[in-house]
C-alpha cells in the first residue's frame, strides 16, 4: 500500500532482488513480469504482493554505480527527459489517454511511478483491494515544482505556470497560499527552518529518512570495486541467519529480498 501512495519503503531497483523463477511462471498468465515504463518499480512490488515466502538477506551484497549513459546519470544532471528518451520507457497510448486526467508536467520519476502502479492495479486490484493514491502522486508534482521555483531554477518560473494550467482552482490557490507562507520562513534559515523541512520530508516527501555518506573512493568502476572486494568467508556465508519476512517484507534497511 505504501507504494500505492509513492511512499518508497524498500528499494525497487531490480538489483536488490532474487526472483525465483516458479513465481514468475506462475504469474505469466496476468501478463508480462516485467511491465509498465518502470519495470523495476512493477515487477518488485508484484513480488512482494504475491510471492508465498521472502527471504530478507541483511547483508550487504549488492553495490549499484552509475554511468553515463545510465538514467542515473541522466536523472541527477536534471537531464531527465533525455534519460527518457535513452530507454524508450513512454507509457502506452491507452494508459496515457486513462490516465490524462491525473497526470501532471513536472518529474517524469513520478509519472514513470504512476503508470507503474496503475498497472499494478489494473492487475490485481480486484484481487487485493488496491487503490492508487492519484491526489498524492499531484501534491508530489506541484510540491516539485514549487521547490524547483525555490531553488532559482532557470525554467522554474515557466514550468509552474505550465503545471498550474492543470490544476484544479483548489489545488492552484491552496499550494500558492501555503508556498507563499512556507518560502519565507524557509528561506530565514535557523533551527525553525530545519525542522520545518524535517516534517515536511517526513510527511510529504517519497522517500524514507535515511543517512547517505558521500566519501572518495580509488575505484573508477564496478569491476574494480568488485575485484577489491575480500574474499567471502564461506564458513561465516554459509551460518548466516535469513530473515524470514513474509508478514514484513521489509526487513532491515539494505537488505536483499529473496522472493518465490
Amino acid at each position: 500500500q505504501a507504494s500505492l501512495r509513492f511512499r518508497m519503503q524498500i528499494g525497487y531497483n531490480m538489483q536488490y532482488s532474487t526472483i525465483s523463477r516458479e513465481l514468475i511462471e506462475r504469474l505469466r498468465p496476468h501478463g508480462p513480469f516485467f511491465d509498465s515504463p518502470y519495470p523495476d518499480f512493477f515487477a518488485t512490488n508484484v513480488a512482494f504482493l504475491t510471492a508465498r515466502a521472502i527471504v530478507v538477506d541483511p547483508r550487504p551484497l549488492v553495490a549499484i554505480g552509475i554511468c553515463p549513459r545510465s538514467f542515473g546519470a541522466y536523472f541527477f544532471s536534471d537531464r531527465e527527459s533525455e534519460g527518457i528518451e535513452m530507454l524508450m520507457n513512454e507509457p502506452d497510448d491507452a494508459s496515457r489517454q486513462r490516465l490524462a486526467r491525473v497526470v501532471l508536467p513536472g518529474l517524469q520519476h513520478y509519472t514513470s511511478w504512476l503508470f507503474a502502479m496503475q498497472r499494478l492495479v489494473d492487475r490485481y486490484g480486484d484481487a487485493y483491494g488496491l487503490r492508487v493514491d492519484y491526489r498524492r502522486y499531484r501534491l508530489l508534482q506541484i510540491g516539485h515544482a514549487y521547490a524547483r521555483l525555490r531553488r532559482g531554477a532557470p525554467d522554474a518560473r515557466e514550468r509552474l505556470r505550465e503545471l498550474q494550467q492543470r490544476l484544479s482552482p483548489l489545488e492552484r490557490w491552496g499550494y500558492a497560499i501555503a508556498y507563499g507562507l512556507l518560502a519565507p520562513l524557509l528561506r530565514r534559515g535557523g533551527s525553525l527552518a530545519r525542522s520545518v523541512r524535517r516534517l515536511l520530508r517526513s510527511r510529504v516527501g517519497p522517500y524514507p529518512e535515511i543517512e547517505v555518506a558521500v566519501r572518495p573512493t580509488p575505484h573508477r568502476d564496478i569491476l574494480s570495486l568488485f575485484r577489491a572486494l575480500p574474499a567471502p568467508d564461506k564458513a561465516d556465508s554459509a551460518g548466516a541467519p535469513a530473515v524470514a519476512a513474509a508478514n514484513d517484507p521489509v526487513g532491515e534497511p539494505g537488505a536483499t529480498p529473496h522472493a518465490s
